[in-house]
């Protein structure tokens, strides 16, 4: 799914079976046809996904520090200071 929101026309619909009254879906090569709630099922996977990821990252990055700081690693800081105030 996640490939077909990034490369095709994507419709979600609610009925089994999606409704185009105005046949606009003929003049479209690559349309792909999701039922909203399986759009919504996988939309809470990418999501659950996404902030598994978010942890993962942020812990990476905390513990990284923390054994630079013990390791006694000089930090900078990030303030921004004049050239006058040098």
């Amino acid at each position: 799914m996640r490939n077909d929101l990034e490369h095709a026309f994507v419709v979600i619909h609610k009925s089994d079976t999606p409704s185009d009254i105005y046949h606009s879906y003929d003049f479209m090569k690559n349309i792909v046809f999701i039922r909203e709630e399986e759009f919504t099922e996988h939309l809470k996977r990418l999501l659950q996904l996404t902030r598994s990821a978010i942890f993962s990252f942020v812990f990476t990055i905390r513990d990284k520090a923390l054994n630079e700081k013990k390791e006694g690693a000089m930090y900078l800081s990030n303030s921004i200071l004049r050239q006058d105030c040098l």
